[in-house]
Parts: C-alpha cells; sequence; structure tokens
C-alpha cells in the first residue's frame, strides 16, 4: 500500500492535489493512504510510519517547505519528494533534498499523472531486489545498492553501497550481467565496467565519478553511445 502526504497551508491548493492525487492512483488502481497537512509541523509530528511519497509547497507561512522536506529526508532517505509552488525562482532549492520534481500550479493538471508515474515507479524500485549468485550462496540487494559491476574474462565483482563498501564475486559474463541489469538502469561505460546511472554524479568523454567518489574510466571510442543513453535517462528523473 502506497503512504502518501500532502501538505499545503491553502485550504483550496491541499484540495485539487488531492483530487489529481486520488484520479491518478484510481487510474492505477492501486491501494494507498493518503494524509493531507496544511502545516509542516502538523505533518512533522503526526508521522507514525514512514510515508513513500510527499507532496510539498515550499513557501509555507509557518514553515519553509524545503526545511519540512530535509527533515522528512533525514528521517526517512527512501521517501520520494514533489514539490509544488506558484513560485519558479524556490525550485533550485529542491535539488537539496533531492527531489523528483518541481511543479508548478499554474501548470499541474498537465504534469500531474506524468510526475506521479515517475514517484510510484521510484517506490516500486525501492522495493525490488535482484539476486547475486556467490559460491556461498544467494546475496539479495536492491538495485540501487549496486554502485557498478566490473569484469574480467568469465568473472564479475559486485561493488555495493553500503557502510562497508561490501563486495561480492560472481563466476559469470559481464555480458550475461549486463543482459540483466541493462533494462533496470545500468550502462555499459567501458569494456570491464557496467555502471548504475543512478550513482553517477559527473561524466564526460573519458571518465566519471559515482556517488561515493569512485572514480572509473569512460570509453572514449564509444563515448557518444554512452552519453546518449545516459542523457536520456537523467532528462527520465
Amino acid at each position: 500500500m502506497l503512504r502518501i502526504a500532502i501538505c499545503d497551508d491553502s485550504q483550496l491548493w491541499l484540495q485539487k492535489i488531492e483530487t489529481l492525487t486520488r484520479g491518478y492512483l484510481k487510474k492505477i488502481n492501486v491501494k494507498y493512504r493518503l494524509d493531507l497537512y496544511q502545516s509542516g509541523e502538523k505533518l512533522l509530528k503526526s508521522i507514525t510510519s514512514p510515508y513513500d511519497i510527499a507532496l510539498l509547497d515550499v513557501d509555507l507561512h509557518s514553515t519553509n517547505g524545503i526545511e519540512v522536506a530535509s527533515q522528512l529526508r533525514a528521517t526517512n532517505p527512501q521517501i520520494v519528494l514533489i514539490f509544488v509552488s506558484e513560485y519558479v525562482e524556490y525550485a533550485p532549492f529542491g535539488y537539496e533534498v533531492d527531489a523528483i520534481r518541481y511543479l508548478l500550479k499554474n501548470h499541474l493538471e498537465q504534469a500531474f499523472d506524468r510526475v506521479m508515474s515517475e514517484a510510484v515507479k521510484k517506490v516500486r524500485e525501492k522495493h525490488l531486489r535482484y539476486a547475486i549468485v556467490t559460491d556461498a550462496g544467494n546475496v539479495m540487494v536492491k538495485f540501487e545498492d549496486i554502485l557498478y559491476v566490473e569484469g574480467q574474462k568469465r568473472k564479475v565483482t559486485y561493488h555495493l553501497q553500503n557502510n562497508n563498501r561490501a563486495s561480492y564475486d560472481c563466476n559469470e559474463s559481464l555480458g550475461d550481467v549486463e543482459a540483466r541489469l541493462g533494462t533496470q538502469g545500468f550502462l555499459r561505460t567501458y569494456r570491464t565496467i557496467l555502471v548504475n546511472m543512478r550513482h553517477i554524479c559527473f561524466l564526460n568523454r573519458t571518465h566519471l565519478t559515482l556517488t561515493d567518489g569512485t572514480d572509473l574510466p569512460v570509453s572514449k571510442q564509444n563515448s557518444n553511445e554512452i552519453m546518449q543513453p545516459y542523457n536520456l535517462w537523467v532528462g527520465a528523473l
């Protein structure tokens, strides 16, 4: 079941966003719980279990919407944040809390279903698991926890994002791994490297940097074929 919070200090806009949200969720036929708040303080005080998605007005009278989002992110790193505002000048602040979209109220109906579709997709992705098959047994991990996969002949090493920087060696080819992960946001950026595009924070035609600081080479010969799918991926976020 999806748990969704909407926070806007305007009763009119709160009801409008509620109507659009319920309309979209009815179309995709999912079970959900929808909670409405007219202040950021009430939202933060009322949380009993984590929300999957939060739609927040940026310009809340009593509390800054960015600060509310920051506190939600701190207590629930998995939450999907969407900002809704009348003012475009607040949009850059959305990057500070990793909001997936910034919706302007005067274009809300045109973009709402598309943005909610992205949000629901992200929630579902966070629950998906991938089996890394090792000699010791299968290890189940989230797609987003894989930083990159490194191949050498008929062996690969999965490098994961966690406190211990874990890695797992497997007896398979990088091509086989790419066949499974290529549709899940992974990109072959070098002959021996398959990267999770979720973790790319810098990419040019010679190298890339991941969110954990790892630097990896990029194939100069295939740089155009690499940049194109990456730009499409970024544009879809």
